[in-house]
């Protein structure tokens, strides 16, 4: 990269951290699902279990998702103690990452600078994103649209070709990406899942791809890893499964929740 293109990028960086640090913990933290997820991470921070979600020391079940968001508010309430930063700061952080991955995508895979600075800025004054719901409060959509990135980036990398050598590495971070992506939201991680078999299809590459022998291993390690979260719960929490089924599966063909009706 030339030096004033380095200029440049640190410039949209600094601006970036500025805007979003200066907006982090303010205002307070948003009723409903900011709020009840502030709860359960300083909850969890006070106490010894950091799987079962509570509030006012009671199980909680109105999130019956994974707790990987609930898990890092925990971690910085900790750190930092109880406060809108410390429940906002993975938000941030995910928006600083998601960003830096679209720039490096664009720079490696399309090898255009200007596509990439052009990207960070359509994506820094979308509205969709740095909102509050999203990359500028303490929710679970923050990771989601992270690590939704890390696995769709990393199959169009694969589908590339430009890092031919290092293709299994990048279905590894495909396999990490969708995991970590399913522990940030459970079955919102499958979205964009049709449209990338679609386009493996439309390419004719799709057996090369997800029947290769270590997609293979990573989707099933990871398959497995969620199944051994759900079993465990549910063992220590009778009836849980039932309950993220409704709440979680569900949905996918039902209408659970009405009053979201728009």
């Amino acid at each position: 990269m030339k030096p004033d293109r380095k200029i440049l990028l640190g410039i949209i960086v600094i601006i970036i951290s500025v805007v979003v640090l200066v907006n982090i913990s303010n205002p307070p933290i948003r009723i409903w699902d900011e709020a009840i997820y502030a709860n359960n991470s300083l909850e969890m921070s006070q106490g010894d279990d950091w799987f079962i979600l509570k509030n006012n020391g009671e199980p909680n079940l109105y999130n019956t998702k994974p707790p990987l968001m609930i898990w890092s508010q925990a971690i910085c309430i900790k750190l930092f103690g109880p406060s809108e930063f410390s429940v906002r700061l993975p938000s941030f952080i995910a928006a600083g990452v998601a960003l830096i991955l679209i720039y490096l995508f664009c720079v490696l895979v399309l090898e255009s600078h200007l596509i990439g600075f052009f990207s960070l800025f359509s994506i820094f004054f979308s509205m969709s994103l740095f909102r509050d719901h999203v990359f500028l409060t303490g929710d679970l959509d923050s990771f989601l649209v992270l690590f939704i990135l890390v696995y769709t980036l990393s199959f169009f990398t694969i589908l590339s070709d430009k890092f031919r050598e290092q293709k299994n590495l990048f279905i590894l971070f495909f396999g990490l990406g969708f995991l970590l992506a399913y522990f940030s939201k459970s079955t919102a991680s499958l979205l964009p899942l049709p449209g990338i078999f679609l386009v493996a299809f439309q390419a004719k590459r799709f057996r090369e791809i997800f029947f290769s022998r270590i997609m293979i291993l990573t989707m099933v390690s990871g398959v497995g890893l969620i199944g051994l979260y759900y079993f465990y719960m549910d063992s220590v929490f009778p009836g849980y499964w039932d309950k993220v089924f409704f709440s979680e599966f569900s949905r996918i063909y039902d209408n659970i929740m009405p009053w979201h009706n728009k």
